[in-house]
């Protein structure tokens, strides 16, 4: 018998290197900003009816908080969540971190980086 049951991907809210294009990947604990505080508390207006299982996240702390601010429960970390740890492209332009990684195969680490087993 086939379960079927629903799933939420939720990306973290704000913060101030989105703001500005620049890279932080799994490396970087950047923290929301307050638009992206705001963004996390609207979303739980969305949720408020939804009954979750279970809630989980990065152990970044911008994914840990837009989780908690959207729904209220303490997320169950897991690092297989964490975005790729982008080396050398680290608070660089994104523009030139999406030019290298186009056609980059996904078990190619990124120069002094490190490729996440997770979600990118």
């Amino acid at each position: 018998m086939l379960i079927r049951k629903s799933f939420h991907f939720i990306r973290h809210g704000e913060t101030n290197s989105n703001v500005k294009g620049i890279c932080s990947g799994g490396k970087m604990d950047v923290p929301l900003n307050p638009k992206g505080i705001e963004q996390a508390g609207s979303l739980r207006k969305h949720l408020k009816d939804k009954k979750f299982g279970a809630i989980f996240a990065s152990p970044l702390k911008r994914a840990i908080d837009t989780a908690f601010l959207a729904t209220g429960q303490i997320p169950i970390l897991s690092a297989d969540l964490r975005e790729w740890e982008a080396g050398d492209f680290e608070e660089k332009p994104v523009a030139a971190f999406l030019k290298h990684i186009r056609d980059l195969p996904a078990h190619i680490p990124l120069p002094k980086g490190r490729v996440s087993r997770g979600f990118f």
